[in-house]
């Protein structure tokens, strides 16, 4: 069963579902609970030591966002351009910390860059 790009986009709207969507149940928790998990991480901080500055790092929430946003629709162009089969997408999900190890080993992430293009040229430089 092909798997469609609007239903992708659209349940990517909430970080994780549209790795769930894919068949990515791995990478799906792991966005799921960094973004479920630091927005109450801040929010507990803030309202425990009630200092307003900590909702500064909300901020985080959209990079989370984006990055597994744009991460589900490189997957599903992955999955479309190798004609991969969705029974066999297991061998495929990792977790997200295994790209960040190779992101660290120097590897160039598509995906990153397109993140740190918020500032601009923060993108080129990570490219090279």
């Amino acid at each position: 069963m092909k798997k469609s790009k609007f239903w992708t986009i659209l349940f990517s709207f909430f970080p994780g579902a549209g790795h769930f969507y894919l068949g990515f149940m791995q990478r799906g928790l792991s966005f799921m609970l960094s973004f479920v998990g630091w927005s109450i991480i801040v929010g507990g901080f803030s309202s425990i030591t009630r200092i307003n500055s900590l909702s500064v790092l909300f901020g985080l929430l959209p990079v989370i966002w984006l990055y597994s946003l744009f991460d589900a629709t490189k997957l599903l162009g992955f999955l479309r351009q190798n004609n991969i089969n969705y029974d066999n997408i297991k061998e495929y999900d990792h977790s997200v910390l295994t790209e960040w190890n190779d992101v660290l080993q120097g590897k160039r992430n598509k995906s990153l860059a397109v993140i740190f293009s918020i500032l601009p040229g923060a993108g080129h430089l990570y490219w090279g």
